[in-house]
C-alpha cells in the first residue's frame, strides 16, 4: 500500500510494482505477523440476536491446539455485560465465558 502527501492510498496489484514507484528516501517497513480473523459473532442466553466478540490478544495460545479453559481478552459489543455472562457461537462450537469485566 502506498500514501501520498495528503494521506491518500493506492494499493498495487503486484508486489514488484511497489519498488518501481518508491521516491528516494521512502522507508520500506517488513514485518513476520500473520493476521487471524479475531471476530466471532456470539449469541447471550437470552436472545438470538448476533452481538460482535472481538478476540484483542492471543497471548502465547497454540491457535492450531484445543482452546477449552484458555483465559483471552475480548471486547465484546454489548452492553451490561457482566462476569459470569456466557455467550455462543452460533453454529454451537464455541462458547465464551466472561471471567472479568473492564472499563
Amino acid at each position: 500500500m502506498k500514501y501520498d502527501g495528503l494521506g491518500n492510498t493506492k494499493y498495487h496489484d503486484n508486489f514488484s510494482t511497489v519498488f518501481a514507484s518508491l521516491a528516494k528516501g521512502c522507508h520500506l517497513v517488513f514485518n513476520d505477523s500473520r493476521v487471524l480473523d479475531a471476530r466471532l459473532f456470539v449469541k447471550g442466553n437470552d436472545c438470538d440476536s448476533k452481538i460482535e466478540l472481538m478476540i484483542l490478544d492471543l497471548g502465547s495460545v497454540d491457535v492450531g491446539g484445543k482452546c477449552n479453559d484458555t483465559p483471552l481478552q475480548a471486547m465484546i459489543r454489548a452492553t451490561d455485560v457482566q462476569v459470569g455472562d456466557t455467550f455462543e457461537e452460533h453454529a454451537g462450537k464455541v462458547s465464551v465465558e466472561v471471567v472479568g469485566v473492564k472499563g
